[in-house]
């Protein structure tokens, strides 16, 4: 099986009054993506869950964490039944999640069709997570295989380290992953450019989730833009501009048909040798002088 089908969330967030609300919101959400193998939601999508917690669970960004742990075992168990329903892995939306007390991760749940459950950790922090909402660092790095594919998963900033998704590209991965949440232009756009030129650099895919809207009920989220894409190599048999869909002007979902077998052929016999040439050495660099 050489073509899989990869869906791409443009997330809309929205407050939900409980956790069935929360549920039902996202099984809907999954079902307009069905047929798709692989369907990918946005960092820190599973903030709509703060519009859930009592009045004092709310008041600030420590005790929203902190009262958002009760939903942590119902929401794994959420997209390992969406999981399974659609016969599709899913990145669900990333979860501050509690791995010491007041210790956070921002932990993005991979679940199976057959009840596989995997998570990824984001490693980098962005200012306002390191700063202000304290989240701390991952530790390790995944391929998930899926079968007939194998994908990892790099989370919004993580995506702009050339060398961690290029580690995830030569421990197997050939579609990445990338839930982002980000508050302003700049953000999405560094976010994006980073996700096509690690496609370019790869000669893999990657496919980019960004979390959209207003959210008041939460100050870790309160304003978020961008726009899904899904993005291919640079070369032969794909879009000149490596743009195989992307969910601008909509809302939803970006979908594309992703062809492995074109992707590897370009890394084969390409216009370029942009994966293998990784491997070659870079000499040293000679310190220049002011004079004579």
């Amino acid at each position: 099986m050489s073509i899989i089908t990869i869906a791409a969330a443009q997330h809309a967030i929205q407050p939900a009054d409980c956790w069935l609300d929360f549920a039902a919101l996202a099984e809907q959400q999954a079902s307009t993506a069905a047929g798709a193998e692989l369907l990918v939601f946005a960092e820190y999508g599973s903030m709509g869950l703060v519009a859930a917690l009592a009045a004092h669970e709310r008041a600030t960004l420590v005790t929203q964490l902190a009262g958002m742990q009760k939903f942590a075992e119902p929401y794994c168990t959420l997209f390992g039944q969406l999981a399974r329903k659609n016969n599709a892995w899913i990145v669900a939306p990333s979860f501050p999640f509690a791995i010491a007390p007041a210790r956070y991760v921002n932990r993005a749940w991979i679940a199976g069709p057959q009840g596989q459950l995997f998570f990824q950790d984001k490693l980098h922090m962005t200012r306002f997570e390191r700063e202000q909402f304290d989240i701390t660092p991952g530790n390790q790095l995944r391929v998930i295989d899926a079968g007939h594919f194998r994908f990892a998963v790099a989370i919004c900033y993580d995506a702009e380290f050339p060398q961690q998704v290029h580690a995830l590209v030569a421990a197997g991965a050939q579609v990445i992953a990338v839930p982002s949440c980000t508050d302003a232009e700049h953000g999405f756009h560094r976010v994006l450019y980073s996700a096509r030129a690690r496609a370019v650099e790869n000669q893999c895919f990657v496919a980019q989730a960004p979390l959209t809207g207003e959210a008041p009920w939460c100050e870790a989220i309160d304003i978020n833009v961008g726009t899904a894409g899904i993005f291919s190599p640079v070369d032969r048999g794909f879009p000149s501009d490596g743009v195989l869909a992307s969910s601008a002007g909509t809302h939803g979902w970006a979908i594309a048909q992703c062809d492995l077998a074109q992707m590897q052929q370009v890394r084969n016999d390409g216009q370029v040798f942009n994966l293998r040439d990784w491997q070659q050495a870079i000499p040293d660099i000679t310190p220049t002088t002011s004079g004579r």
